[in-house]
């Protein structure tokens, strides 16, 4: 009877490491098949990247100072309301 609890554990041991490695196998067949995305991240400057966030408590706004032109951009976004 104990060599029969042995046999079990030593059997369901091997299953399951014969179907981790079918499944590791299959896997790395997939991922030689299929070709990988390219993702392609270009630099941009945004006119908008420095400047500051304001609430008045409705309304966001988002307002940048540019000193070498002499000029303020105010953005607004739309009034908050709750959902």
């Amino acid at each position: 009877m104990k060599q029969k609890g042995l046999l079990f554990l030593a059997a369901s041991w091997l299953v399951v490491r014969l179907r981790l490695a079918l499944l590791s196998t299959k896997s790395l067949v997939v991922n030689l098949w299929q070709k990988p995305g390219v993702i392609l991240i270009a630099p941009r400057h945004d006119a908008m990247s420095e400047g500051g966030w304001r609430c008045d408590g409705a309304r966001i706004y988002f307002i940048h100072i540019e000193p070498e032109n002499a000029k303020i951009q105010v953005c607004s976004f739309p009034e908050m309301s709750s959902n």
